[in-house]
């Protein structure tokens, strides 16, 4: 593995590798982030109970990769394009659904 932190430019590069296009038409992705016992597990089954959402709350592909970056910034390079994958096809699964993650170590990659 890379030691090298990923920059904010090398971010970038990944991020405009997708085709922002093909979701023109489609509803945004919402995350749902906060510290722990702030009640974003409670949110999050709450829009799951939605029939117009597609809520995925702590999945294990998703989770397991945001909370090793979050402890380890020298594993986003390999494992951010991966994540992104994993929501792209979470969103993809969702259809015309409104997609949310509840995923509350999102909240130690925000920058």
């Amino acid at each position: 593995m890379n030691s090298k932190k990923l920059s904010d430019i090398e971010v970038a590069q990944i991020v405009s590798k997708f085709d922002s296009n093909k979701f023109k038409n489609e509803s945004p992705f919402v995350f749902i982030i906060g510290c722990s016992r702030s009640g974003t597990n409670w949110l999050g089954y709450i829009l799951k109970g939605h029939s117009g959402t597609h809520v995925t709350i702590e999945q294990k592909g998703i989770f397991k990769k945001v909370g090793t970056m979050a402890h380890n910034a020298l594993t986003k390079k390999i494992l951010f394009p991966l994540l992104i994958n994993r929501y792209l096809l979470e969103k993809n699964i969702a259809g015309t659904k409104l997609y949310v993650d509840k995923s509350h170590q999102n909240i130690w990659l925000v920058e």
